[in-house]
């Protein structure tokens, strides 16, 4: 499971919820950009090493 720190505490807290926790937190800020370019950030990211 991924997460992208979208959401502040929300995602976080309601996953612990349920006992999960993400295998991988990536933050990346939206800032003015489209919805395509936060979606090429993300993707470029996975390529990364942890």
């Amino acid at each position: 499971m991924i997460t992208t720190g979208q959401h502040g505490d929300v995602v976080p807290e309601t996953l612990s919820c349920f006992g999960l926790r993400p295998d991988i937190e990536q933050t990346v800020r939206r800032g003015n950009g489209s919805v395509a370019e936060l979606t090429a950030g993300l993707l470029s990211r996975l390529d990364s090493p942890l």
